[in-house]
């Protein structure tokens, strides 16, 4: 079992680092759409949320930033805070990609019957 799952997680991660393409990385992928459905957060918020190390927050954001997929500006409140915020491009871009993710999952999952996804998406919560 444990074999299947690692073939079907590297299989699931190659294909959607082939559609993502060079354009961005899965990392960025995930960060633009966290900034996107939450807002404006510091770095300390994607750390927490993605479980990883700060200094690896600022390596894919100062990426999405010269990219011009991401802004950082101080809060208004406490200028020693600093804010990254979606840009209009960097929200194109998350547009596109997902636009492109769904039809891969449409074309992955459409020989299954509707009661074969039900059931794997109530074994997937049973996992979590």
């Amino acid at each position: 079992m444990e074999k299947s799952f690692r073939k079907l997680f590297r299989s699931h991660r190659k294909q959607m680092a082939g559609i993502l393409g060079k354009e961005v990385t899965a990392s960025e992928f995930m960060f633009l759409q966290f900034l996107n459905e939450f807002g404006p957060s510091r770095v300390s918020d994607l750390a927490a949320e993605f479980k990883v190390n700060l200094s690896h927050v600022t390596n894919v954001t100062d990426k999405l930033a010269s990219k011009k997929f991401i802004t950082r500006r101080r809060n208004r409140s406490d200028r020693r805070i600093v804010e990254l915020q979606i840009t209009y491009e960097g929200s194109a871009v998350l547009d596109r990609f997902r636009k492109k993710r769904s039809a891969y999952y449409k074309q992955r999952f459409e020989d299954l019957k509707d009661e074969e996804i039900q059931k794997m998406m109530c074994l997937f919560t049973k996992l979590r």
